[in-house]
């Protein structure tokens, strides 16, 4: 999802280097350097936004006294920890809710932890959208019996509300529901 991100964002700046730029590249090989002098330098502010934000989910974090626990038939789920941090995505500050937990896959097989696990979050009721967010492991296999850090994001309705937390496997149903204060 980042590398589409980052394609369209390219894009985009090729078309503003030839709209507006200082000079329209006069062939092809001159074109690629210049969206590639884009890319490289999209990628290095992508990281430091990453960086960022890694900062401000480390800062915030808030040690949760009792694991919350989902332990299903092929995944468990235990949440250590959650952070609130405000965050401009896509042009719009917003404040989001990350949640630190451990995905350990039961199954016999290789395992995706979103074709396993579903993780919702509730305000006033209403269902929050997920945030962009995604670690080094969001689209990675796990191998059976193995357990990885993850951590998921949502993007808060509000900071006066608690946030109902749902999490369910998918394929047995079982579920865990959980109130965590916004801080």
């Amino acid at each position: 999802m980042k590398k589409i991100l980052l394609l369209i964002a390219v894009l985009t700046a090729s078309l503003s280097i030839s709209a507006c730029g200082p000079k329209e590249p006069e062939t092809v090989e001159e074109a690629i350097e210049q969206s590639k002098s884009v890319l490289e330098n999209l990628t290095e502010q992508a990281e430091e936004r990453d960086k960022e934000r890694e900062k401000l989910i480390k800062k915030n974090r808030v040690e949760l006294k009792d694991e919350i626990v989902l332990s299903g038939s092929e995944a468990d789920v235990k949440i250590k920890a959650y952070s609130v941090i405000p965050w401009n995505s896509f042009g719009e500050e917003q404040k989001q809710m990350y949640f630190i937990f451990d995905y350990t896959n039961k199954s016999e097989n290789d395992a995706y932890f979103s074709s396993q696990i579903m993780l919702k979050g509730y305000q006033d009721g209403i269902e929050l959208n997920v945030a962009p967010y995604f670690d080094d492991t969001a689209m990675s296999a796990i191998r059976p019996n193995k357990t990885i850090e993850r951590t998921e994001a949502i993007v808060l309705r509000n900071t006066d509300s608690d946030v109902e937390l749902v999490i369910t496997e998918i394929n047995s149903g079982e579920s865990v529901e959980c109130t965590l204060k916004v801080k």
